[in-house]
């Protein structure tokens, strides 16, 4: 953590002197340490927090993992969902819980592969924890300390937390799941075998428990599946799965993936209707809400509207067309010696250079890779080839939902001599 992350942590929370330092122990876990003395601390006793600049202090001084903040009940709560990162993108299933909570300030947890929730209900209630929509979800308002990175991938405007209205619907979900999984075991105990002579009313009960037992778990997946679908905005059934390029990874990218996933509708959809299309665009803004930080639907709709509009070309239309219409290699080009992969990706470079206004064009290797059948590490390899032999030039390096941008290089070069 660095100053700038410790501003982004709401002021509200700053300002309560509840504020601890803990280390990372291993299998014992996460330690919660007093700022003030620097030694082991009860979460329970009111003297173990302080205020905020002297844990933010004692944590940059060294020594210590992180902060932490106690909970003591008095309307502040956090939720952990664990486990629901890859590549710093929240899945759907936790999207669909952050949705249904309401939204408060949202970071990273220390391991950067679950999200905290700050925010504030009426409800106070002991630590409760199970599964919604598949995620891990815990609940937490009083005698805990929980960590706080300042990593956020959601702020809030203003300086207090927010109101989260759906709180009490997440710990429902949460005690149904107690229940389900109570009901559960109480159909895995044997069966008490009842002596007819004894008791054939005994028996009866047992049945009765049994067939209510079965009723409760049938409410509980109905109700499961009503609130969760509800929670993420789609009908149960549906099932959206965007590619890698349509991904939000972080703030400011909404609107040139707005345009990407335009790119990607078109191609997968040969004639679609307007519901279908914004049936589409609220699963996209649902699931990347987080990191594209407007709530408000509208303003994605709007400019998903214009995006449509302004696509040229579907998404890989461009590189169909290249693999399908290779240029002949250029004279200088003819005698690499690097092989037929190295032979096609070369003919279709060409083209795609020759179809850009100014040489410049892009290749993400995967998508290349599925249309010509290769693992995407041999197109990678195989490019790189083509640029340590000057053959192409690569003007930018893509990542992760952007593609690499590259040139044809003016004569081959002796990749060994520096």
């Amino acid at each position: 953590m660095s100053r700038d992350d410790f501003q982004k942590i709401p002021l509200e929370l700053r300002q309560i002197p509840r504020w601890i330092v803990w280390k990372d122990e291993g299998g014992k876990g996460k330690i919660p340490h007093s700022a003030v003395t620097g030694r082991k601390v009860n979460i329970t006793k009111k003297t173990a927090g302080c205020e905020f600049q002297l844990a933010e202090e004692r944590l940059l001084r060294g020594g210590y993992s992180g902060l932490g903040f106690i909970l003591n009940g008095d309307g502040i709560v956090a939720i952990d969902l664990d486990d629901c990162v890859s590549s710093g993108v929240i899945d759907a299933g936790a999207y669909g819980v952050l949705q249904t909570l309401g939204f408060g300030y949202v970071e990273y947890s220390p391991s950067g592969r679950g999200v905290h929730m700050w925010g504030r209900s009426e409800t106070v209630s002991p630590g409760r924890r199970g599964k919604v929509n598949g995620v891990s979800v815990e609940l937490y308002s009083d005698l805990r300390y929980i960590t706080v990175t300042g990593d956020a991938v959601l702020t809030m405007e203003g300086d207090g937390l927010s109101v989260l209205p759906g709180y009490d619907t997440v710990l429902g979900l949460l005690r149904r799941s107690s229940a389900l999984n109570n009901c559960k075991k109480q159909l895995a105990t044997p069966r008490v075998e009842v002596n007819p002579a004894v008791s054939i009313f005994t028996q009866e009960i047992q049945e009765d428990q049994e067939q209510q037992v079965l009723q409760d778990i049938q409410e509980f997946q109905d109700i499961k599946v009503t609130q969760d679908s509800q929670a993420i905005g789609l009908t149960p059934e549906a099932e959206f799965d965007f590619p890698s390029s349509c991904h939000v990874r972080g703030v400011g990218q909404r609107h040139h993936l707005v345009f990407q996933l335009a790119r990607w509708l078109k191609s997968r959809f040969q004639e679609p209707n307007e519901e279908l299309l914004r049936t589409w665009v609220k699963a996209w803004h649902t699931r990347f809400l987080a990191n594209i930080r407007t709530k408000n639907f509208d303003y994605t709709w709007a400019e998903f509207v214009n995006a449509w509009r302004s696509v040229r070309h579907p998404m890989g239309e461009v590189l169909d067309l290249a693999i399908g219409n290779p240029c002949p290699l250029e004279p200088w080009m003819e005698d690499h010696g690097l092989g037929p992969i190295v032979d096609q990706l070369l003919g279709l470079c060409l083209r795609l250079a020759h179809n850009s206004e100014d040489g410049v064009f892009f290749i993400a290797s995967r998508p290349l890779a599925e249309r010509l059948g290769y693992s995407h590490q041999t197109i990678n390899t195989n490019l790189n080839l083509l640029v340590s032999y000057g053959y192409l030039m690569r003007t930018y390096k893509g990542h992760t939902g952007r593609a690499s941008e590259y040139r044809i290089g003016l004569a081959r070069v002796d990749p060994f001599v520096t």
